[in-house]
This record gives C-alpha cells, sequence and structure tokens, in this order.
C-alpha cells in the first residue's frame, strides 16, 4: 500500500515553513489593501489629493525597487518588452487617476457641507 505525502509535517501537524510565510505574507498584503482607503482620508486631511497620489506612488515604487534589487530576478525576454512597456503605460496613466480621483473624493467626503444642500427635501420638512 502506498502512502500519501502531506504538505504539512506529519510528526508535528503543522504546516511546513514556506507555506506560514506564505500565509502570513498573503495577510499583510490584505491588511496593507485594506488600510489604504482609511490613510488616503488621513492624508488629504492635510495635503492636496495630486501629493498624496504622487506620494504613494513613490512610495511604491520604491518598495517595488527595493524588492527588485533583492530578489534579482532574471530580465524578461526581449519578444515581451513592448507588451510590458503597453502595461506600464497602462498603469501610469489610467491607475493613478484612479488613485488621484480616490483621494479628491476623500476630500470632498471630509468637507463640512450644509445639510440643505445635502438633503434639500429634510430641510424644507424641518423649515
Amino acid at each position: 500500500m502506498r502512502r500519501e505525502r502531506s504538505a504539512s509535517n506529519p510528526r508535528s501537524g503543522h504546516p511546513p515553513r514556506r507555506q506560514r510565510q506564505a500565509l502570513l505574507l498573503g495577510v499583510l498584503g490584505v491588511a496593507i489593501f485594506g488600510l489604504t482607503l482609511p490613510a488616503t482620508r488621513l492624508a488629504v486631511a492635510g495635503f492636496e489629493p495630486l501629493f498624496v497620489t504622487l506620494g504613494r506612488s513613490l512610495v511604491a515604487a520604491a518598495l517595488a525597487g527595493l524588492t527588485l534589487l533583492w530578489a534579482r530576478p532574471p530580465l524578461p525576454p526581449r519578444r515581451d518588452w513592448p507588451r510590458l512597456a503597453a502595461f506600464a503605460l497602462f498603469a501610469i496613466g489610467a491607475l493613478q487617476w484612479a488613485d488621484l480621483l480616490l483621494a479628491a473624493a476623500a476630500v470632498a467626503a471630509a468637507m463640512p457641507t450644509p445639510s440643505a444642500a445635502r438633503w434639500p427635501a429634510v430641510s424644507a420638512a424641518d423649515r
């Protein structure tokens, strides 16, 4: 009879170190992504939306660059470079505008507005 190999260590019942590391990195990524909206709302309270957008992009680019320096992956084949360049232009263009709009919406949400401007029907009934 043949025994099946298990992904976990059969003696301890714990997952291997790489699986725990992958799980923790995944949880960390989800937590960081989940904090971007509250962090953007806090940041636009004191800074312009464009400054917040550019600052977030600069931090992300620096972290990506450090990760590439640390991991030292091989360069992609030359035939993939045009496709990668097209994706990079899309990411810089469209996704930066989305980030800027998110920051601008956070500014608009944080601004106090009179209740008559927000709910004219309710304000008329209160008079």
